[in-house]
């Protein structure tokens, strides 16, 4: 900081709820009657004027404690009537300290003092950074090869993170977090990592959009391809009341082990290919009538019992003495052994 330089009184605009950076002229809103006349009466006088962010978005007329220490020395350009509202030209210089609000009315004035920044060149990093800057910029669908010739054409560390930084969304945390921080190589630093973060979620969410697509694409495919089917069996002459997709649904309904439903959805494909009238219809479908009734789910209680096995066994089966021996001699085998068998 400079101690011996401070600044005449110059008009203040506060912003809420977001901030900007040095080094490019942009547009800033102006909605309080104090901000418009502080802007104006910045252009009558040459145009210098105090940005500054104010720490709760709430407060209608803030005081030096109401905005954080650091502001953005600026000149403004030109008032614009938009659709949604006035809009201050403003280009935007280098951060200064805010030594205090002097007045309120009839808009706020301010003194500021000159801030010493730690800026670095830094070739490498710099390229990583607008590395992943084009890479983020390609998946949010915004390319601007003016926007990315600008940026290639920052020469510091400090220039390229505050260029950035008015580029991305940002949470208020972080962007006033970037404003305060006087160092250039720790700005971009975390810039980076939030870009690298960006592109992996963003890479992850077009994985997402993508299956997603290709999925609904397959089973749109599929549906017109058994459409397809239908018609042509019909005008082959099978139009039997057979329904493949009656079976299908008893099929995915029946729970199956993946496995078996993997072969049984098969067999049920090539069902629909060979039609009704071929040889092995009745024997595929048959095979899969069988699937689908088959207690996939249904368990019942173990009886460990053994003289209930051999009274079951006997009452059931005349006879096969050896073959009664070997499952009671099973069951008994079971029943020591608990689950771990």
């Amino acid at each position: 900081m400079n101690e011996h330089y401070e600044s005449k009184p110059i008009p203040v605009v506060p912003l809420r709820g977001g901030t900007v950076f040095p080094g490019v002229t942009t547009t800033v809103s102006i909605g309080r009657r104090a901000s418009l006349a502080a802007a104006q009466a910045a252009i009558e006088r040459g145009g210098d004027l105090l940005i500054v962010v104010q720490r709760d978005a709430e407060v209608e007329t803030p005081g030096t404690d109401d905005v954080f220490p650091v502001g953005i020395l600026a000149t403004a350009r030109d008032m614009l009537r938009t659709p949604v509202g006035i809009q201050m030209l403003v280009e935007l210089h280098r951060r200064v300290q805010l030594v205090g609000i002097e007045g309120t009315e009839p808009f706020l004035i301010g003194r500021y003092e000159e801030l010493a920044e730690e800026d670095a060149v830094d070739e490498n990093l710099k390229l990583e950074a607008i590395a992943y800057l084009e890479k983020y910029i390609e998946l949010v669908g915004e390319t601007n090869q003016q926007v990315m010739t600008m940026t290639r054409a920052s020469k510091t560390t400090g220039e390229l993170a505050d260029y950035i930084a008015g580029l991305i969304n940002l949470s208020f945390e972080i962007e006033v977090g970037l404003l305060m921080n006087l160092n250039g190589r720790a700005r971009l630093e975390i810039l980076l990592e939030h870009l690298r973060q960006e592109v992996r979620i963003a890479d992850i969410r077009s994985k997402i959009q993508t299956d997603a697509r290709e999925g609904a694409e397959k089973a749109q495919r599929d549906y017109m391809l058994r459409e397809q089917m239908k018609a042509i069996r019909k005008e082959l002459g099978d139009d039997s009341d057979d329904n493949p997709d009656d079976l299908r649904t008893k099929i995915e309904n029946a729970g199956m082990p993946e496995k078996v439903l993997e072969r049984a959805l098969s067999e049920l494909k090539r069902l629909e290919y060979q039609g009704q009238q071929s040889a092995e219809a009745s024997v595929i479908r048959t095979y899969l009538e069988w699937l689908t009734e088959l207690p996939w789910n249904n368990e019942t209680e173990d009886n460990f019992d053994i003289a209930h096995v051999r009274e079951v066994l006997d009452a059931d089966h005349y006879g096969l003495d050896d073959v009664k021996e070997r499952i009671v001699e099973y069951v008994a085998v079971r029943k020591l052994a608990g689950k771990d068998m």
